[in-house]
Formats: C-alpha cells, sequence, structure tokens
C-alpha cells in the first residue's frame, strides 16, 4: 500500500474530509514525495507518483550555503537541530540562518508545486491533503498556493494512524483511539 493511503484514512476517520470524490495526497517525506489519487474511495495508481525530492533536497541546500558562506560542513542528519532552530554556532557564535533556510523551503516548495501542476489538474480535485513531516514544515509555502488544500491533521503521524484505522477495519478490533496499545 502507499505511504499517503494512510493519511487518507486518517482524514476520513476523523472527518477532516469526505470519502466521495477526488482527493489528493502529497506526502512529503525526508527522501521522497509521494502523490496519491483517491478517486470516490479508490486508489488510482495511474494518477499517482513518488519523486525523489523531499526534505532532504533542502537540507542538501542549507548545507552547501553554509560552506559556502561560513566555510562550516554538516552531514544532513546533524541539521536537523540547526534548521529547526534556524541558527548555528560557530566559533561560540550564534548565527541565525533564516534566510538560508528560508530560501531552501521556498525552492523546494515550488518544486513541489510545479510536480503538483505537472502530474494533476488541480481543479479537479475535491481535496488536496499536504502531509508528512514535509508537509508540515512546508504548509506555509505550499497552501496558499492551492486553494483546495490543507494540511492534514498532525502530518507526521496521519500515515500511521491511518494505516492503525484501516488494520483495525480489517480485523475488526476496538481499540481506543488514545489508548496504549498492546501487541503480544
Amino acid at each position: 500500500m502507499p505511504q499517503p493511503l494512510g493519511t487518507y484514512w486518517s482524514s476520513i476517520s476523523n472527518s477532516a474530509i469526505a470519502p466521495d470524490g477526488r482527493i489528493g495526497v502529497v506526502d512529503i517525506g525526508f527522501k521522497t514525495t509521494d502523490f496519491a489519487t483517491i478517486e470516490d474511495s479508490e486508489y488510482i495508481p495511474e494518477k499517482s507518483k513518488s519523486i525523489l525530492v523531499g526534505l532532504a533536497t533542502a537540507y542538501d541546500d542549507i548545507g552547501s550555503n553554509l560552506v559556502t558562506e561560513f566555510g562550516v560542513e554538516k552531514e544532513s542528519y546533524a541539521l536537523d537541530g540547526i534548521v529547526i532552530n534556524r541558527k548555528i554556532n560557530i566559533s561560540g557564535e550564534t548565527i541565525d540562518i533564516s534566510s538560508i533556510v528560508e530560501s531552501a523551503f521556498e525552492k523546494l516548495a515550488t518544486n513541489i508545486l510545479v510536480e503538483i501542476h505537472s502530474q494533476w489538474n488541480v481543479s479537479e480535485f475535491d481535496c488536496l491533503l499536504l502531509t508528512g513531516g514535509g508537509g508540515q514544515a512546508l504548509s506555509s509555502y505550499i497552501l496558499p498556493q492551492l486553494s483546495n488544500a490543507k494540511l492534514a491533521l498532525d502530518p507526521i503521524t496521519a500515515n500511521c494512524r491511518g494505516y492503525l484505522t484501516w488494520a483495525d477495519r480489517l480485523w475488526n478490533h476496538s481499540y481506543p483511539q488514545n489508548s496504549n496499545l498492546k501487541f503480544d
């Protein structure tokens, strides 16, 4: 099952969207972005795809800029805290890198918007759901450009919650939503 379907199942189970109509899910992860089309509750593989663009793309840009501007080389895994705080410590001095992060995120969002518009005729969709950690990070750049889009509820865990909802439906279990699940 494609990962974005988890967000779809999660969103219909919490009534964030109606299950009918055409729904697009844009799941921006670290290494990839997945596009899923669901029409009248049916996944349409011909109108879905995955591209090798994600937050790592922005992190690469940020890392390159840090080398160019400050002579500091950081691996992508070491950039998380720097990107989140938009600050880096160099020689005991804290430097604001908000402009570097903003530029990289804006560039990535633009690339993803180009892919969305080349993949889909956006006006044919009842709703576009933005999800994933990258969806959350880029929502302020992408959502204003798509009138029928919204950020999934808790986009970082939406896929997982949706898969749990679907599994619960398949196996007819009834787990309270906020319980501590135990699988023995």
